[in-house]
């Protein structure tokens, strides 16, 4: 996902939450929310790989440095997906995972 390997520059916001708006509408809701939790399980999979792989002595340093990245990932994705979460999250009793 581009959000993650910070590439998101050429993405457009407004046509990425009215795709997954008409997604929603179209009763496509399974599939997208499916598909974003695999997306999100993926990532975390592997930043806990690079986190058990870090050797340097700025652990910390570099344990803040992913979260921020990650967390920054999640809020465009959040934002993306405002009207999943309040009505397809809602109807089918989903995880708020968001």
């Amino acid at each position: 996902m581009k959000f993650f390997k910070k590439n998101a520059v050429n993405l457009s916001y407004e046509e990425l939450f009215r795709t997954a708006y008409m997604m929603v509408l179209h009763r496509h809701g399974d599939v997208l929310y499916t598909n974003v939790e695999k997306v999100f399980r993926n990532r975390v999979d592997f930043i806990s790989k690079d986190i058990v792989a870090q050797d340097d002595g700025d652990f910390l340093k570099f344990c803040g440095k992913t979260w921020k990245e990650f967390e920054i990932s999640i809020q465009m994705v959040r934002d993306m997906l405002m009207y999943m979460d309040r009505n397809y999250v809602v109807s089918q009793k989903k995880k708020n995972n968001l």
